[in-house]
């Protein structure tokens, strides 16, 4: 196992954190509540901006949409609302989506993956991360931030409410600031344009991260 190699590698190690970012998170989730991990020796969770609503019901309430005018934008692209969330339910549920729907929407969207890659979407969209979340024996630590485009900053809220029963310790670091890459974000700026502003990633997040893991020692 990964986390024994590490161990092995380095006999003065104190402590060993489990991170996951975005979508990594998930993973993280499932690994840190599957039997096996109970030998892992994992000290604390970060969970970097993960969702928790299921992937399919976050790509049905995108921030790019207009519900007044029922249009959501992606980069030049603009799809009608209703269109988008009846196809994406169609990924959910395996459906086979229309050519004539196909052709109406954004030509990157998940709607245009092959089978294969819609497959995987629905097997990721099955993944309730309040559940596992909840069931994690070790310290959490919850980074949230404010100008996240891909991930509400409700999100985090949910996460830390399903930790209330929890045993152990829970713990979250909020920036109001920052993207879903831990970027700044200027005034002023749209949601698409935050999303691949390309300036290095804000100091603050490490630095919480530093102080949680200094706790290991």
């Amino acid at each position: 196992m990964a986390c024994q190699v590490l161990i092995d590698l380095e006999p003065g190690i104190k402590g060993l954190a489990v991170a996951g970012h975005s979508e990594g998170s998930v993973v993280s989730l499932m690994f840190l509540t599957e039997p096996r991990a109970e030998n892992a020796m994992v000290d604390t969770y970060i969970s970097l901006s993960g969702p928790a609503f299921r992937f399919s019901d976050i790509m049905m309430n995108p921030d790019e949409a207009d519900s007044r005018n029922g249009i959501v934008e992606f980069s030049s692209s603009r799809v009608f609302l209703d269109l988008y969330e009846r196809s994406t339910l169609m990924v959910r549920y395996g459906d086979k989506i229309p050519l004539d729907i196909t052709k109406k929407l954004h030509p990157y969207g998940i709607q245009a993956m092959n089978e294969e890659g819609k497959q995987y979407l629905r097997d990721y969209d099955t993944v309730d991360s309040n559940k596992l979340i909840a069931d994690v024996n070790v310290p959490v630590l919850i980074i949230r931030v404010g100008r996240d485009a891909s991930i509400s900053p409700n999100d985090a809220d949910k996460l830390f409410e399903a930790r209330c029963g929890a045993k152990v310790g829970t713990y979250r670091a909020f920036f109001p600031e920052l993207q879903h890459h831990y970027k700044l974000v200027p005034h002023g700026m749209s949601a698409m344009e935050a999303f691949v502003l390309d300036i290095d990633s804000d100091d603050e997040v490490s630095e919480a991260i530093r102080k949680r893991l200094s706790l290991l020692r």
